[in-house]
């Protein structure tokens, strides 16, 4: 895998994804036999929900031919270059919502304002980030100290030892994504960061008030189809996982294949 700098200085490759193929163990020898691999390996990264990472080098032409030769062996993919995935920078990341007859009215985290036609939203996409942080913790206890009983004659039989301990701490942070093909933002809809009070009665449960809220963005957007293929296991995993911004290449990757009508 050859790799080249990246957003924050991390090295990626593009990457060659397959959205759909014939059925195993056909799919997997046709991508073998056109990527120079072993079928056992290529089925093996195929394994699981499409689309798949499959390859990746930082030859773009290398993976342009390699996606027209894999389309004329009847199977389907694309190219993603992680550095070009739109991250929450260039989202609008939602505060709260207005719907109208027409159009959707985004307020964002600063009090602007994004007019969204209802139209123009062709994907819902449902997932979540997953954060794992580590601190180390001190602690002092007392232990038995059979030297220090001795040299005290058994006044004092403990002494004090420092022990560190590394805890872990994980925070999921579910979501929706509204991607549009009229070239605005998408917009990026987070479980706890929004306020519900457009919503009629809304509960005490921001799990249950974003299923709601998911409930009416399927009847207010007509063109929309909802997507949960990053919540399923195993999906965010192998070069994916390996990414800083793994989730937002997850999100991209759906959308292309979703794009191809995958």
């Amino acid at each position: 895998m050859v790799a080249f700098p990246a957003r924050g200085g991390m090295l990626v490759s593009v990457l060659l994804c397959v959205a759909r193929l014939p059925p195993p163990p056909e799919g997997a020898q046709r991508v073998a036999r056109v990527l120079g691999l072993v079928a056992a390996d290529v089925g093996m990264r195929l394994a699981g929900t499409l689309p798949r990472v499959i390859a990746a080098s930082a030859d773009v032409g290398l993976v342009a031919d390699q996606v027209a030769r894999l389309g004329e062996a009847g199977v389907l993919a694309f190219a993603v270059d992680p550095a070009q995935v739109p991250e929450d920078a260039e989202r609008v990341v939602a505060r709260t919502l207005q719907p109208g007859p027409s159009a959707l009215l985004v307020e964002d985290r600063a009090g602007g304002l994004h007019r969204v036609a209802l139209e123009a939203v062709t994907l819902v996409q449902r997932g979540e980030r997953v954060a794992t942080s580590s601190e180390t913790v001190k602690h002092q206890e007392r232990r038995f100290s059979l030297g220090r009983a001795v040299l005290t004659s058994g006044l004092s039989v403990t002494k004090k030892v420092e022990r560190e301990q590394t805890v872990s701490t994980t925070s999921r942070e579910p979501f929706l994504v509204l991607q549009r093909d009229d070239g605005g933002p998408q917009i990026m809809l987070y479980e706890r960061r929004l306020d519900y009070r457009f919503l009629e009665a809304p509960q005490p449960s921001s799990f249950q008030n974003l299923e709601r809220t998911l409930a009416l963005l399927q009847a207010w957007l007509p063109r929309a189809t909802i997507d949960a293929r990053l919540r399923r296991p195993g999906f965010i995993a192998g070069p994916l996982a390996a990414l800083p911004n793994g989730v937002d290449v997850a999100l991209e990757l759906v959308r292309v294949a979703h794009q191809l009508g995958a």
